[in-house]
């Protein structure tokens, strides 16, 4: 089965960073990485090989303001199901066409459905980090291949990876 990825802060999802809840409790910040518009949550869709992972880490990197460590959770699609959760695909807004159709919004979200997916997450994903030493090399290898529209990058990003690429 195919996998969802959510950018997250990874902190907010270790136990250890709030030794003072019981086992099994999450940190009340880690809802912040699951804020909604509309009572609509983003998330993409990783292919159940992980072929397509870095593409999007990539994606999400080279999106942003600066080039950065991007956390991750990466869960089971089939959580959606387990918490009655709706979905549509929507096409995304990062710099690589591609992604954009691996965009999803999870919809109709009430806070008790939002609740239940964050201790879906904070149970079953994998919360995890690619270092912004990893990242670069990976948004200017897909710069110079040309997956990613330079006019979706950030001033910053792109001088930055303008310094690699010579």
């Amino acid at each position: 089965m195919a996998l969802l990825l959510r950018a997250v802060r990874k902190r907010r999802w270790d136990p250890s960073e709030a030794p003072w809840l019981t086992k099994g409790r999450m940190q009340a910040d880690a809802l912040g990485d699951l804020n909604t518009t509309e009572d609509t949550l983003f998330v993409y869709l990783v292919k159940k090989d992980k072929s397509n992972f870095n593409q999007i880490i990539t994606a999400l990197a080279a999106t942003r303001d600066t080039l950065q460590n991007v956390d991750y959770a990466l869960f089971d699609f089939q959580v959606l199901g387990s918490v009655s959760i709706e979905f549509k695909e929507v096409k995304g807004t990062t710099a690589d066409v591609i992604v954009n159709s691996w965009h999803l919004d999870l919809i109709k979200l009430s806070p008790e459905k939002l609740l239940e997916l964050a201790y879906a997450i904070f149970n079953h994903a994998e919360i995890g980090r690619f270092p912004k030493i990893q990242v670069i090399p990976l948004v200017v290898e897909a710069m110079k291949s040309g997956h990613l529209d330079q006019a979706n990058l950030g001033d910053k990003v792109l001088k930055e990876v303008n310094k690699y690429l010579g």
